[in-house]
C-alpha cells in the first residue's frame, strides 16, 4: 500500500493542535514536531512564543530550542532569544545563546537586528552577547 504524504499545512496543523493541548507531554511533542519542520513551521512562531511564557522550564527550554531550529521570522525569533538569555534556568539561557550565535552566523539580518537590540540591553547582557558572538566566530575560524 502506498504511503500517503501529509501536506505541509496538515503537518503544521498537527503541531499547532498539540501546542494547544492541556498536557505538557503533548505540548512538548508539538514543539518537537514543529522544530523538525524547520523553517516550514514559521507560521507557528506566534503560538510557540505564547507557549514560551509558561512557568514550566521544560516547555521554555523546548521553545528556545525550537525557535533556534525554525530561525524565522528573524524579527520575532531574535528578540525572543535575547529575552531568554536572562531566564533563571541556566540551561535555557545557554540554549538561547547557542541559538543566537548560530542565527547571527547564518543570517546577516539576524546579526543586524541583534546589534540594533543591544543598544537597549543592560551592560551585562551586552557583554554576554558579545562573548557568545566571539566564541562562535573563534570556533568557525578553527
Amino acid at each position: 500500500m502506498a504511503e500517503i504524504k501529509k501536506s505541509e499545512a496538515e503537518k503544521l496543523e498537527i503541531g499547532l493542535v498539540r501546542l494547544r493541548h492541556h498536557s505538557t507531554n503533548q505540548q512538548l511533542k508539538g514543539l518537537a514536531y514543529l522544530g523538525r519542520m524547520g523553517q516550514l513551521a514559521q507560521p507557528a512562531v506566534p503560538s510557540i512564543l505564547e507557549l514560551g511564557k509558561s512557568e514550566n522550564p521544560q516547555i521554555r527550554k523546548m521553545v528556545t530550542l525550537v525557535l533556534g531550529e525554525i530561525g524565522e521570522p528573524v524579527d520575532l525569533v531574535v528578540p525572543a532569544l535575547i529575552e531568554r538569555l536572562s531566564d533563571s534556568d541556566m540551561g535555557i539561557s545557554h540554549r538561547a545563546g547557542v541559538a543566537l550565535s548560530e542565527l547571527i552566523y547564518s543570517r546577516p539580518e539576524a546579526h543586524v537586528l541583534l546589534q540594533s537590540r543591544m543598544s537597549t540591553c543592560e551592560q551585562a547582557m551586552r557583554d554576554r552577547i558579545e562573548s557568545l558572538v566571539l566564541n562562535r566566530l573563534s570556533r568557525q575560524a578553527a
